[in-house]
């Protein structure tokens, strides 16, 4: 064996060992790109679906051809749009059946301060609506 048989034999040994190093990281890699790209794909997917929520919300709170409008990225002019009499009666049904309404809060107070034995007489001012609701909450 000659000195460049020798030579030759360490400078091969090298080259495979650097090629297995080469091929592990390279598998690595490989592996970091594809759990990216399974996560990407997670994310697009999600991303669909709130795009969809989106939209569908905007339709709701907004006429169709607004909606479209906006998301198309145009302008968007004032127009007047009109309200149909059945989306009225339902507004105006639920405002008056609300537990919130005015009135209703009137006339609970009022049954309270008749009830009781309070200074309060009348609610049709401001101020002995909010002395009625103050003493109906200092005595809870």
């Amino acid at each position: 064996m000659t000195i460049y048989s020798v030579i030759l034999v360490i400078v091969t040994l090298a080259c495979l060992a650097l090629s297995l190093w080469y091929a592990r990281k390279l598998a690595e890699l490989l592996g970091k790109m594809a759990k990216h790209a399974r996560k990407l794909q997670v994310k697009s997917v999600e991303l669909s679906s709130e795009k969809k929520r989106a939209d569908t919300l905007l339709c709701q709170m907004l006429p169709r051809e607004v909606a479209e409008q906006l998301k198309m990225n145009r302008e968007v002019k004032a127009e007047r749009f009109s309200i149909t009499r059945d989306q009225y009666e339902k507004k105006k049904t639920r405002t008056s059946s609300s537990s919130f309404g005015i009135g209703n809060v009137r006339s609970r107070l009022s049954s309270l301060t008749a009830s009781q034995s309070s200074s309060v007489t009348s609610l049709d001012s401001p101020t002995s609506l909010l002395a009625a609701v103050l003493w109906k909450w200092s005595t809870c």
